[in-house]
């Protein structure tokens, strides 16, 4: 009988180490490995992005609580719109070293192809095997199952680079019309008073006259002129010569005194202008006789030039008298 119990005892103590290796493994799924499941509690989870897979020992497969912690970390993965992902695969102390750095990058090649299958970019996942690296070690030899894990942790994408507004496009100016054509140049209407005098030199070719009505002789002097203007196309003038009469049968001075209408027929400063005068001449060398006769002009500004037909009412019409003025005239 004490045979027996001392038997007794060595087999619970040799079952001791057996029974706290599957007392700290946790509870086992249905296929043998370790039930999985997230460190971090939810709330952990949604602010930080990282998760953690746990498998039973020895086991590098994927049960339902591990594959349902996948789901989350790629359905985060997805709503950040991308980022790195980082994969750690740990084992817990029990074994040499070497089995578990192989274990270790086992369980992270089965998180992270399954990370692949779910949608995650395989270029962003960074997948390490670290084997007894975890941080809850309670020595070599000693299972702990918060080792037998592999963490996911899923960086934000960078954000985007501020895209560099463009500048407001300048307001559109203001639509100006062009201007209008100029207006086609009218005839100067009179500024101000229509009265303006003139002061012209004055020379005469005197076609005929004397007894025998056959002598020719010249006039010159001043002509002194007065014009109303009517409007911008009409005018009345009086004028008034001096001249000394040469070359006649009987040199002396006299005079030519003239009424006239006239039509103006240009534009602003050019004014040309046709006419007729009624008058008288008389003075030495001439028979005194009443006029009538046509006159061409110009007004160039303040200068003014005229020709005029005077045909004595003594005389035949080709023994006029050809009269010249040229001058200027100012209005006030």
């Amino acid at each position: 009988m004490k045979r027996l119990l001392t038997m007794t005892s060595l087999l619970a103590l040799a079952a001791s180490p057996a029974l706290a290796q599957g007392m700290s493994s946790g509870s086992m799924s249905s296929s043998g490995s370790m039930s999985s499941g997230s460190m971090s509690s939810d709330a952990s989870m949604a602010a930080t992005n990282d998760y953690s897979v746990y498998f039973g020992f020895d086991k590098a497969t994927l049960d339902s609580v591990a594959q349902a912690t996948i789901d989350q970390a790629a359905a985060a993965y997805k709503q950040n719109g991308g980022g790195r992902v980082s994969v750690r695969g740990f084992t817990d102390s029990t074994g040499s070293s070497a089995y578990n750095q192989r274990l270790s990058e086992r369980r992270a090649d089965a998180v992270a192809q399954e990370l692949v299958r779910l949608g995650v970019d395989s270029a962003s996942i960074d997948r390490q095997g670290l084997s007894e690296a975890a941080l809850d070690s309670t020595g070599k030899g000693q299972p702990q199952a918060a080792n037998r894990r592999v963490d996911i942790a899923i960086e934000a994408p960078p954000p985007p680079a501020p895209v560099a507004m463009a500048p407001e496009p300048a307001p559109a100016p203001a639509y100006t019309p062009p201007p209008p054509p100029p207006e086609p140049a009218m005839k100067k209407e009179p500024e101000g008073n229509p009265f303006f005098p003139t002061i012209n030199a004055f020379y005469g070719y005197n076609l005929g006259d004397g007894a025998d009505n056959d002598k020719n002789s010249m006039l010159g002097g001043l002509n002194l002129g007065f014009t109303y203007g009517l409007g911008s196309i009409a005018s009345l003038n009086l004028q008034q010569a001096g001249f000394y009469n040469f070359l006649s049968e009987d040199n002396g001075f006299g005079g030519r005194t003239a009424l006239g209408a006239n039509l103006n027929l240009g534009f602003a400063d050019l004014v040309p202008y046709i006419g007729a005068n009624v008058g008288a001449i008389y003075g030495a060398g001439i028979n005194d006789s009443f006029f009538a006769g046509p006159e061409l002009g110009l007004h160039l500004g303040p200068l003014n030039l005229k020709v005029a037909y005077d045909i004595p009412f003594n005389r035949s019409l080709d023994e006029g008298i050809i009269d010249t003025t040229l001058g200027l005239g100012f209005r006030f």
